[in-house]
């Protein structure tokens, strides 16, 4: 794996910006588009904004990845996370790196689309929606299908579709995770649930966004009935032909509707396609030809598949065998390069039936594609046991992931959702390491108690907590040590030597007292007025902690309270 060097993203503040015209769902005001602050306890997480200041340039390298021009949108993205990473633009940067996996995906690089979802969980890992980690794996689930790895792919989907939820339109990347998923069920040969979940996607989407699932959707039942047809089940074949011209038809009106031109030579493909398969073969003759001259049938898009077969099907019909032959084989030969495995089948199926018309039912041939269609009705009928094992995956994923919620609600305070003690005696029977750790307590909560009232005592732990936040890094930890007292312990990984260690907690305990004193506490209740006392301590042993960091802060509040004090690691 290789991971993006020089970019923390946990310290790139991203712009909050309005709801993009990429985010075109349905129900504009429910349209997420807010960026918020990053967590700092270990486990807590981060709410980011859906867009980053240069993503019209993504836009770009995502229009050039939909309009056909694969090759192009790999180098534009690869231009973009150059720029992203220099700049800062942490949102940016998860298009270009997603866009560049599905690409390299489409062209059958799934070691590059691996890469892409490996950087891309690195970077989505603290997010409070998981739409970004669905997205990833989704991903890595087209690879691994690609390598011929069904088993990864169907675990990768089930972690996806739990982390994805319900889909209701109301996040972008909600809805773009379960298109990246719609594409990976179909490389299973999941084609009801891939169809079923682009159909549902749709009816949230605007036509400039919906164009693209409309075509993916094409190309999935136009792939099923190909599957069937391969199996000999020719009657449910054909009405998925009926459903592809449909499709066709769909989405030559959104091309009329958004003006996206490309679109329209993919629909007038899916449509002579579909009318080929269903006897009306001369319109294969006339007009394939020409469309495979144009740019837009670039040869990873699944169009020039599409075209590619029904000019094979149509010249075998009046005789043309060796041009429907060289058509197949160019079929095959991009099925094997984009290592599209069902594609493979259907173009070997499609030259044996071609070979028992040219040189008749010679009974070695008619034996082996029986034997071939067995096999292939065979692991047609898999496809049942696939699904089932598929839901089953996501049964366990949800399972492993109310655990989890279950485990860390137990290691959390209830009032304050900073950590509680437990996570304090992890670290300090865990592995011996020097720890620097900074220790806050409010200054004379007794008596906030007492003058305002628990319930707006209970307010300034909360707040304090907020504010605790802001000024830690995402990967220290906040724990409640007692009633209004609070640890945070500095990661020992990212602190750095002795001396870097120092300066951090030092760094950390000026920003507390800082932004303590700053915060403006008559917004909880009139008169009221808050400080803390702070110790430090660095690179001090596990068993040490708290006695040095107890004495520290014990001699802040001696010293006359709203200070810091640094410990002596010795005691």
């Amino acid at each position: 794996m290789t991971v993006v060097p020089g970019l923390d993203v946990h310290q790139v503040g991203i712009e909050a910006r309005t709801p993009h015209p990429k985010a075109s769902v349905v129900d504009g005001p429910g349209v997420m588009g807010a960026s918020g602050q990053g967590a700092t306890d270990r486990h807590a997480v981060v709410l980011v904004g859906e867009f980053g200041v240069y993503d019209a340039l993504s836009d770009v390298a995502h229009s050039a990845y939909q309009d056909g021009d694969t090759p192009g949108a790999i180098l534009m993205c690869r231009a973009l996370e150059t720029l992203a990473v220099a700049v800062g633009d942490a949102q940016t940067l998860r298009y270009a790196l997603y866009i560049r996996g599905l690409a390299a995906n489409e062209l059958g690089r799934g070691d590059e689309a691996s890469d892409c979802a490996e950087q891309l969980l690195v970077l989505a890992r603290d997010d409070l929606r998981t739409y970004w980690q669905a997205k990833a794996l989704a991903l890595k689930a087209n690879a691994h299908s690609g390598r011929g790895d069904s088993a990864g792919a169907l675990d990768l989907l089930a972690r996806a579709s739990v982390m994805l939820g319900v889909l209701d339109g109301r996040d972008y990347n909600q809805v773009s995770a379960s298109g990246a998923i719609a594409l990976a069920l179909r490389r299973v040969d999941l084609f009801e649930a891939s169809d079923k979940q682009l159909r549902q996607m749709i009816g949230l989407l605007r036509p400039w966004d919906a164009i693209t699932m409309v075509a993916d959707s094409l190309h999935t039942v136009a792939e099923w009935g190909l599957a069937l047809q391969v199996i000999g089940d020719t009657a449910a074949a054909a009405q998925q032909f009926v459903v592809c011209a449909s499709r066709a038809a769909w989405l030559r009106r959104l091309v009329t509707q958004t003006g996206r031109c490309a679109f329209d030579t993919f629909a007038v493909t899916g449509e002579v396609f579909a009318a080929t398969m269903l006897g009306e073969t001369q319109i294969a003759l006339d007009v394939i030809p020409q469309l495979l001259t144009r740019d837009e049938l670039r040869t990873e898009r699944v169009e020039r598949l599409l075209a590619h077969f029904a000019l094979a099907t149509a010249l075998v019909e009046v005789g043309r065998f060796d041009e429907a032959q060289d058509h197949l084989l160019k079929l095959r030969e991009i099925a094997v390069d984009e290592r599209r495995t069902t594609w493979m089948t259907i173009a070997d199926a499609a030259l044996m039936r071609m070979y028992v018309r040219q040189f008749g039912d010679h009974p070695a041939v008619s034996r082996s594609f029986a034997m071939y269609q067995r096999l292939a009705v065979s692991q047609w009928s898999e496809r049942e046991a696939r699904f089932d094992n598929l839901q089953s995956r996501v049964r366990v994923h949800r399972l492993i992931e109310e655990g989890a919620q279950i485990t860390e609600l137990s290691r959390q305070d209830a009032l304050t959702g900073a950590s509680n003690r437990r996570v304090l005696a992890d670290v300090l029977d865990g592995p011996l390491v020097p720890v620097s750790a900074v220790f806050v307590d409010v200054d004379n909560f007794k008596w906030v108690n007492d003058s305002f009232s628990h319930v707006v005592g209970d307010q300034v732990l909360v707040r304090l907590v907020e504010l605790l936040r802001t000024a830690s890094r995402s990967e220290d930890r906040i724990v409640r040590y007692g009633g209004d007292e609070f640890l945070v312990l500095l990661d020992p990984v990212t602190t750095g030597s002795v001396v870097a260690a120092e300066r951090v907690a030092l760094g950390l305990a000026n920003r507390i007292l800082h932004v303590v004193r700053s915060h403006d506490w008559a917004v909880l209740c009139a008169g009221l007025a808050i400080t803390v006392s702070v110790g430090v301590v660095s690179s001090v042993d596990p068993a040490d902690l708290l006695t040095s960091v107890s004495a520290a802060l014990h001699e802040a509040k001696e010293s006359g309270r709203d200070r810091l004090v640094v410990g002596d690691p010795r005691l």
